[in-house]
């Protein structure tokens, strides 16, 4: 399917963003609509190479809607890079999104979203730092809910891992221990100093050396760039 290269389209129903951030960019604002229909037939029309979600409340309801549109939005145009701008913080339900193939979150407020989306197109992923750590967390919990309930199956929707195969031919072995305590298990700084018995001048090396192998421009941009290049996994 081909679509509308740098076409956006957005679902803001209170128009809660700033679309005069997009007058200076690549890219061509083409809708913003008010309702799921609305959102769904210019999907269908257009076929954008992007779409905006803006979820302004916290209610149940919302969320459940929203869910509901994502899974009809995959099927009206197949390949539109997704961004769910959540300005109400409902970072405690981000695993369900990631469920409905959602990659790309952004909190609203710290970085430009256009930003964002050339991100989400370059790196298949993107998340605000500040849903990275709520994201950590939301999947520890879960799994460790999933361990306590043991005798009942599982469905580990945020199961983070790392593709060792893969994660071999870019990183060392010791690189790959760093990546996984800070992604997988969600260690601090001194808690990974101190777990891999290194100083933290040489966790400092380990983690630059990450960032260069990678091609991060900073520590947040390391996941993107790990999971575009499959060494995170999500199960």
């Amino acid at each position: 399917m081909i679509l509308s290269e740098n076409a956006l389209i957005s679902f803001d129903p209170k128009e809660k963003i700033d679309y005069s951030q997009f007058k200076n960019t690549d890219l061509e604002l083409v809708a913003v609509e008010e309702t799921d229909r609305n959102v769904l037939e210019k999907l269908q029309e257009l076929r954008p190479e992007f779409l905006l979600i803006v979820m302004d409340q916290n209610d149940e309801e919302t969320f459940q809607e929203t869910k509901e549109l994502l899974e009809k939005a995959k099927h009206y145009s197949q390949g539109t890079h997704i961004l769910i701008v959540d300005v109400k913080g409902n970072c405690n339900r981000l695993i369900e999104l990631v469920d409905k193939g959602v990659k790309g979150f952004h909190d609203g407020f710290s970085s430009s979203i256009s930003d964002a989306l050339k991100s989400l197109k370059e790196h298949a992923f993107f998340m605000s730092t500040t849903y990275q750590k709520a994201f950590m967390d939301e999947v520890r919990k879960k799994n460790q809910e999933d361990e306590e309930n043991a005798e009942l199956t599982k469905k580990n929707y945020g199961d983070i891992q790392i593709n060792q195969p893969t994660a071999r031919k870019y990183l060392t072995n010791r690189e790959i221990e760093v990546l996984k305590e800070i992604v997988v298990n969600g260690l601090t700084f001194d808690e990974i100093a101190e777990k891999l018995y290194i100083s933290p001048r040489t966790l400092t090396n380990h983690i630059a050396s990450i960032m260069d192998k990678l091609d991060a421009n900073n520590r947040t941009h390391i996941i993107p760039i790990a999971y575009k290049k499959d060494i995170l996994v999500f199960h």
